[in-house]
């Protein structure tokens, strides 16, 4: 489906944007896009219904002034042109049977379902519509759920967004439809070598961080942190310590690069603008996939890593479960 612009269709918002960005009306042509598409879809064998002649001759506008969304109009002259051109589809009999609110509908070809949301209790909640007619509740929840898809071979597992989006709070959850449940997952924590990392340097930044020490400390991370909490760090002098950049393994005697965005502060022996970018770049560097493991933690699982040359994070993405451990340190040496 080509949906046009609101300037495709009404010279006035048309004529702002001419305005505001001094565009030469000439080299124009709101043709381009569309025959992309069609080309596109001509190419998979896909129906492409073009929506700019049913627009123009509405007879209300279809576009909101503030912005580029549809409004009610514009959604209605959407479902008119699609039951006209699918009217004995079996898909759309099913969309117009779902309960008044519905919207993101998700079908799946493999189950003749339909997976949806819709308003209820003051909540958006996830339904199925099955393959009988019957309609499901699958989310009972206090929280809005919504943007679901499916994921899998077997369409019995999707992915949905939870939470309360107006306050900034969100997370990404996997469903599971046949047992009605949210998958426990999350919670992983991601381990990067940082000999990998080294290794992978070029040679001339090599031979630059060679010789250069860095500054690490907990000043920034934790002052002030548990304020909220009523813990008064007025008198606390939290460690600083200056350790090499790049870091010599003494059992192995392999290198690896030896800065965090966390503690570290800046490279001591360059200026600070210097040095807040090539730290900027290691940051980035580090943190690149090539040089990780992912670890999907399992009751009793156990873990080992060596801290002299492997970072880690661990990904807060369970909220509002807990994840609990135990976690031990061995007393570590000196880096050189």
């Amino acid at each position: 489906m080509k949906i046009p612009t609101k300037e495709e269709i009404y010279f006035k918002f048309f004529n702002e944007v001419v305005t505001e960005y001094n565009i030469d009306i000439e080299k124009v042509d709101f043709n381009i896009p569309y025959k992309i598409v069609k080309n596109l879809c001509d190419s998979l064998n896909i129906d492409l219904i073009n929506l700019k002649e049913p627009f123009q001759i509405a007879k209300e506008q279809v576009f909101f002034n503030f912005d580029e969304h549809l409004n009610k109009n514009g959604h209605i002259e959407i479902a008119n042109k699609i039951a006209s051109k699918y009217a004995n589809n079996d898909k759309i009999n099913k969309l117009q049977n779902l309960p008044t609110y519905s919207r993101y509908p998700r079908y799946s070809n493999s189950t003749n379902t339909i997976l949806f949301q819709s308003f209820i209790d003051g909540n958006s909640e996830l339904f199925l519509h099955n393959s009988n007619g019957a309609i499901n509740r699958l989310t009972h929840n206090n929280e809005d759920e919504g943007h679901a898809v499916f994921f899998n071979n077997d369409d019995d597992k999707f992915v949905i967004t939870q939470g309360d989006v107006g306050n900034n709070y969100s997370k990404v959850v996997i469903w599971n439809s046949n047992s009605n449940e949210r998958l426990l997952i999350g919670g992983d924590t991601l381990f990067a070598s940082m000999e990998a990392a080294y290794d992978d340097l070029s040679e001339r930044m090599k031979i630059y961080l060679d010789g250069l020490n860095a500054t690490h400390s907990g000043e920034q991370i934790y002052r002030g942190r548990y304020n909220n909490q009523k813990h008064d760090d007025t008198n606390v002098t939290y460690p600083r310590n200056v350790h090499p950049v790049v870091r010599t393994h003494p059992v192995t005697g392999r290198k690896s690069i030896f800065v965090n965005k966390t503690f570290t502060t800046q490279i001591n022996e360059i200026p600070k603008a210097e040095s807040d970018s090539v730290l900027a770049f290691l940051y980035s560097h580090c943190a690149k996939p090539d040089y990780q493991v992912r670890f999907k933690w399992q009751p009793h699982s156990i873990a080992f890593w060596d801290n002299r040359c492997v970072q880690h994070l661990a990904l807060w993405d369970y909220y509002p479960q807990v994840r609990s451990g135990y976690r031990v340190t061995v007393k570590g040496d000196k880096p050189f």
